[in-house]
C-alpha cells in the first residue's frame, strides 16, 4: 500500500509531466505558413483530427515510445543523412525515390501540395503541444541523444 504522501509526490511529478510542452517560439516565417492557402485540402475538418489527443506525457504508452526512439538510437548514424534531407528538401527525397524506381511524377505538383498541407500541420503541432521526444526523455530520466536537423 503506497503511503498518502508518495500518493501526492507521484502526482506532482506526473502534473509536472503533463503540463510539459514544446515552448520554442514560432518564427515569423513559421506564423506566414499558418495563413498560406491550401486549397487542394479544404475539405479537412481539423476539429474532426484535433478530436484525437495523444497519450499523457506521464503515461505508460508515452513512455514506451520514449523506449523505443532510445532503442532506435543505436542505428541513428546510417540515418543521420537521409533524416537530414527527410527534414530540409523532401521533394529531394521523393525525386531520389523516383529515379532509383524509373517513376515520372510532377513534381511541382507534390513540392504544391507540400507547401498546402504546412499550415494544417502546423496547426496541429501547435494544438496539441507536445514536447520534443529529448526534452521528455530528460524529464523521465532517460537518456536520448539527439542531433539538431539544421
Amino acid at each position: 500500500m503506497k503511503a498518502f504522501r508518495q500518493t501526492i509526490q507521484e502526482l506532482s511529478v506526473n502534473d509536472k509531466l503533463d503540463k510539459l510542452g514544446h515552448n520554442k517560439r514560432l518564427s515569423g516565417s513559421r506564423l506566414n505558413q499558418l495563413t498560406r492557402d491550401f486549397p487542394a485540402f479544404e475539405d479537412i475538418d481539423l476539429d474532426q483530427w484535433q478530436g484525437y489527443p495523444p497519450p499523457r506525457n506521464s503515461s505508460q504508452i508515452t513512455k514506451n515510445e520514449i523506449h523505443n526512439l532510445v532503442s532506435l538510437a543505436q542505428f541513428r548514424s546510417q540515418w543521420e543523412r537521409d533524416m537530414v534531407m527527410h527534414d530540409k528538401k523532401v521533394i529531394q527525397a521523393f525525386r531520389e525515390y523516383l529515379d532509383k524506381h524509373g517513376l515520372e511524377v510532377d513534381l511541382d505538383k507534390i513540392d504544391d501540395y507540400l507547401k498546402q498541407a504546412s499550415p494544417i500541420l502546423l496547426s496541429l503541432k501547435r494544438y496539441y503541444n507536445r514536447p520534443r521526444p529529448y526534452t521528455l526523455a530528460k524529464k523521465l530520466g532517460l537518456e536520448l541523444s539527439f542531433f539538431p536537423l539544421k
